[in-house]
């Protein structure tokens, strides 16, 4: 889903359907529609574009804060280091 946290990076209102992490990384921002369901996916369109533009901004503002709250490189880093001071501490290595 790079494409989507790229979407969503941007300030963009996204639509995506239920595969990998996709759900997972689009949480409440957006709309995810089943798999394979062109007729869900049309309804996610939908859903999005007949919501006013302040309303449509303000969930792709929401989308690009979570994006740099949760999946930025700097985020990234913190777990990683987290994750190399947990197992040095613990002489796991």
């Amino acid at each position: 889903p790079n494409v989507l946290a790229e979407a969503m990076a941007i300030g963009l209102p996204c639509v995506t359907t239920d595969v990998g992490d996709a759900a997972m990384l689009l949480a409440d921002t957006g709309v995810v529609v089943p798999k394979e369901n062109s007729a869900a996916l049309a309804q996610g369109v939908k859903r999005l574009l007949v919501l006013d533009q302040d309303a449509r901004h303000a969930r792709g503002m929401r989308a690009k804060a979570r994006v740099e709250a949760k999946f930025s490189m700097a985020r990234a880093r913190e777990r990683f280091e987290a994750i190399y001071r947990q197992v040095l501490n613990k002489g796991e290595f």
